[in-house]
Parts: structure tokens; C-alpha cells; sequence
């Protein structure tokens, strides 16, 4: 609420959390740093290669948020024709079950309209590896533009230019948070998180399962198994499916 001074404003109350992100801190300790988010912004940097797992990662965290998940493929300028293929197989992967996936360069603001519009009236965070290119493109997208951007070190890898989560009122409405960049997210930092809840394109096939309680590894009749091997659910998908059930102890 105002303050009786207009200079600033005061706390009148505190409403209780939608959902809550947390990264590890220093000893690998959860550690809160962003919370009632409607929208999860994944930035992938210049060379897509073997992200899956990570993808996934974040889409399982975005499903336990009860968010969106969006995709956000940077420095496309950049690319080789390999990475051009794997592009074209995620955009193919994620458009199915029903991710926006976009891509552009930060420093290219036009690249970054679509992006914009779809995030209108959102609260969005924008997470991924140190050095994707996340404050450059906030940069573009708020209102307020004084967001330190930093280089590449020399082995490749991202410096961490923001070392604190930050909220941004943004062009269009809403908010946009900058986070640091993470080189291992970890999924078990969620309290309650079950990973396997989230590849909802397995929905369809349970009723092909031949036990109900089959949890689609080695079971026979597996109707999930039966759509992957039929093109149905992407072999990439339930290569993650298995590495976040072994983590999860399934």
C-alpha cells in the first residue's frame, strides 16, 4: 500500500505462497530464490548438443509449479548444421506435447517478439546454464535496462554475471525474474516433486498397460514402451523418464 508520504510504500500483507523454486546454495542446501511464478523461461545456449536430460529436468519442475514450460533457443546465429538438426528434433519433441518453443539472438530485439508477447501479464523466470545469454535478452524485454551482462569464460562456459534472483516489470505487463545460471539442476531440491507425474504424454497409453501399477520399465505389455517403440513418445523423452526414475528410486 502507499505510504501518507508517497515516496514509497509499505508491506500491509503477506499472502501465502503459489509455488516456490529453489537452486542449490554453497553446501547443496535448497535455497528459495523465486516463487508464484506462471511461467518457467528455459534459455539454451548457442550449440544445442545433449541437453535432454536438462530440458526435461526443468519440464519436470515447471509440472510440479503447475507452470508453463517455454523453450527459448539463443545465439541461433551461431548454429552449424548439427545443431540445426537437433533444434529441429527438440522443436519437434516439445510442440507435441504442447511447449512453445522459440528461437532468436538477445541482441537482436525483433528475434525476441514473439517470445515477448507470449510471456504478456506472465510472471516469468528465465533460468538455464551460466552464459545462454538470459540477462541479455531481459535486457530487451523490461522496462528498466541497466542488467549487467558478462562474457564466455575461456574454457566455454558462462561467468555468473547475476548472482542474485531479480524481478523486472516488463514491457507487456507482468514481471520478468533473472536467475543465476545453474550448470546442475537439481530436481530433488522440490519437496514432493514426482518426476514421472510429469511426461503427461503418457497419459494416454496407461489403459495399454497390462498391470495398473506398471511404472513402464521392465514390465511386459507396457503400453507406454509400446508408443515409444512405435514413434508415439520420443525415444529422447523416455531416456529421461528412466534416468529421473533411477534418481527417484522408482
Amino acid at each position: 500500500m502507499p505510504s501518507n508520504t508517497g515516496e514509497s510504500g509499505q508491506l500491509a500483507k503477506v499472502h501465502p505462497r503459489q509455488n516456490l523454486l529453489s537452486r542449490p546454495d554453497h553446501r547443496g542446501n535448497p535455497k528459495p530464490f523465486a516463487s508464484n511464478l506462471t511461467r518457467v523461461v528455459l534459455v539454451l545456449a548457442d550449440k544445442p548438443g545433449n541437453e535432454d536430460l536438462f530440458i526435461d529436468q526443468y519440464y519436470a519442475a515447471a509440472h510440479h509449479l503447475n507452470c508453463e514450460l517455454t523453450l527459448f533457443f539463443n545465439k541461433v546465429d551461431q548454429w552449424d548444421s548439427t545443431a540445426k538438426q537437433t533444434f529441429a528434433r527438440w522443436r519437434d519433441t516439445y510442440e507435441r506435447i504442447g511447449t512453445q518453443v522459440f528461437e532468436g539472438c538477445a541482441k537482436d530485439a525483433s528475434t525476441l517478439r514473439p517470445l515477448q508477447a507470449s510471456l504478456a501479464d506472465e510472471t516469468a523466470i528465465f533460468v538455464g546454464q551460466s552464459g545462454a545469454g538470459k540477462s541479455s535478452m531481459i535486457r530487451q524485454l523490461v522496462i528498466e535496462r541497466d542488467i549487467e551482462v558478462g562474457d564466455l569464460t575461456q574454457h566455454g562456459q558462462g561467468a555468473h554475471t547475476t548472482t542474485t534472483a531479480r524481478l523486472y516489470p516488463s514491457q507487456d505487463g507482468g514481471s520478468i525474474i533473472d536467475s543465476p545460471g545453474v550448470r546442475d539442476f537439481r530436481l530433488e531440491l522440490l519437496e514432493g516433486v514426482d518426476a514421472s507425474r510429469s511426461f503427461t504424454e503418457f497419459d494416454q497409453y496407461l489403459d495399454e498397460c497390462q498391470f495398473r501399477n506398471c511404472i513402464h520399465l521392465n514390465e511386459p505389455r507396457c503400453g507406454v514402451k509400446s508408443a515409444m517403440a512405435a514413434g508415439k513418445i520420443a525415444r529422447s523423452r523416455y531416456a529421461s523418464y528412466l534416468s529421473l526414475c533411477t534418481n527417484a528410486d522408482c
